[in-house]
C-alpha cells in the first residue's frame, strides 16, 4: 500500500512501518490524508 500520503513499508519480522506526510498542506488532516 502506498499513496501520495500514506506510504506503508514491510521492514520484515512482523513489521510495517507506516508514514504519514503531506508536505503540500503542511500535514494538515485533510481529506486524502484521512482516506489514506
Amino acid at each position: 500500500m502506498s499513496n501520495r500520503v500514506v506510504k506503508l513499508k514491510n521492514l520484515g519480522n512482523d513489521i510495517v512501518q507506516i508514514v504519514m506526510e503531506d508536505e503540500e498542506n503542511r500535514n494538515a488532516f485533510t481529506e486524502e490524508l484521512m482516506q489514506g
